[in-house]
């Protein structure tokens, strides 16, 4: 649905909102896999614990799991995830996504600059550097979705 609108923003000439779309994929799918891996890690920090319980009510020893801190169940996240603690450390071989969501980089500065300040993105730069680099971005995450 974004692709679609970002091609339609780039044949109305709307170089801005054919850009925030494309950046709007990989932020939604950014999101969604943040809010997975929390759950699951959650989900996996409960199990361990459900296990010690089995053993101790079946009057076995057991030894208590490592952390005594269970995580939030998340449903929706309305920020992306801190960049190097989540999409450098979970995204390694993603050079260009990086590169779109790094919050000092040029790119994201960009992004939000459309985004708060609705500043003009000419069509050159757009179609020679800005689409380029994020349409490699959204690359990288499907190949990455697809492992």
């Amino acid at each position: 649905m974004q692709e679609r609108a970002s091609q339609e923003f780039e044949n109305a000439d709307s170089f801005e909102m054919a850009y925030i779309a494309k950046w709007s994929i990989c932020e939604h799918i950014i999101k969604e896999l943040y809010i997975w891996q929390i759950n699951h890690q959650t989900y996996c920090l409960m199990k361990e614990w459900v296990a010690y319980f089995d053993l101790l009510y079946a009057s076995e020893k057991a030894d208590k799991p490592n952390t005594t801190k269970i995580g939030n169940i998340i449903f929706k996240t309305d920020s992306l995830p801190e960049f190097q603690k989540f999409i450098v450390e979970v995204y390694k071989n993603c050079k260009e996504l990086h590169m779109i969501m790094d919050p000092k980089g040029k790119y994201r500065k960009k992004r939000n600059e459309i985004a708060h300040n609705a500043s003009k993105l000419q069509k050159d730069t757009y179609k020679q550097d800005y689409s380029p680099k994020i349409d490699e971005a959204i690359k990288e995450l499907f190949g990455f979705i697809s492992e």
